[in-house]
């Protein structure tokens, strides 16, 4: 895969298949925090569970129904997280 490619391929709002995955932040029954080659990605939905992670290859399966797919860059996420260090 090059280096900043990402894909999602979503089948029936049921099946989510990643590529460019770079880590999980988190994630349990209804969110997945996940960072991406091209930033920081989350899934909510029911009953979402990770199938399959292949750290090497960048590859991320979950299954469960999907309800949302919400894309941050980086440097949002970043700033976001500093300002809310600070006001903790």
């Amino acid at each position: 895969m090059d280096q900043n490619s990402h894909q999602i391929f979503l089948k029936d709002r049921k099946s989510l298949d990643l590529t460019g995955v770079v880590k999980i932040e988190s994630f349990n029954e209804e969110e997945f925090i996940v960072e991406t080659e091209q930033g920081y990605m989350t899934i909510v939905g029911q009953e979402l569970e990770m199938r399959n992670l292949d750290v090497e290859k960048g590859e991320l399966q979950i299954k469960g129904y999907v309800t949302m797919i919400e894309y941050k860059d980086h440097t949002v996420t970043a700033s976001k997280s500093m300002f809310s260090k600070l006001f903790k």
